[in-house]
């Protein structure tokens, strides 16, 4: 119901995010309850996805674990659920995140992503070209962040579903950048590839 009335009346959303954000904090919305909503609820809450990426959007910007987590969570689920349009907008959204500098943001962007390129590679492949952007902003990321970043790549990069064409796509974007980001990619792959 809070998602209705935060979609529906733009004079009341600060006033909704307060108290979504009060009933996380004490618990009552819990990961369970929240995965149920999106499940048996996704035909209304689809129509309201963007309300509901702007409502996650906030999240990673507070210092409550509990908060950040539900609005990791928001994004996981607008993704799993609705359209192909809703997980484009929800992996730009993440996109953005990772490219805003801001270390505790870029950390839970790219914790969500990888779970998404885990969970379902091939619709994230629908997606890389998105993700490949992200590799014009390695300069604002650190060191273990761009491992998180290359482990997303290379686990889109070798499923099964996806081999061939995201191999071109992954080489042909190394390939335009300098010598030292290509040489740390390889190194990064090689790290992160399993077996």
């Amino acid at each position: 119901m809070l998602f209705i009335i935060y979609s529906s009346n733009t004079q009341t959303k600060k006033y909704i995010e307060r108290v979504l954000r009060n009933k996380i904090r004490s618990g009552c919305i819990q990961e369970q309850l929240l995965q149920s909503t999106f499940s048996v609820h996704y035909l209304v809450l689809k129509d309201m996805c963007s309300s509901i990426l702007s409502l996650a959007q906030s999240f990673p910007h507070s210092l409550d674990q509990s908060i950040i987590s539900f609005g990791s969570l928001l994004y996981k689920y607008a993704f799993k659920f609705f359209d192909t349009y809703c997980q484009q907008e929800v992996v730009g959204a993440l996109v953005t995140h990772i490219c805003s500098g801001n270390e505790a943001e870029v950390d839970t962007a790219l914790d969500v992503l990888l779970e998404l390129v885990v969970l379902n590679p091939s619709a994230m492949m629908m997606n890389a070209v998105f993700v490949k952007g992200i590799l014009d902003y390695l300069d604002n990321i650190s060191p273990q962040q761009i491992r998180k970043l290359f482990n997303a790549l290379s686990t889109l990069a070798f499923s099964k579903q996806n081999e061939a064409s995201s191999h071109i796509q992954v080489r042909g974007n190394m390939l335009g950048k300098i010598c030292f980001w290509f040489l740390f990619f390889v190194f990064g792959i090689s790290l992160c590839r399993p077996g």
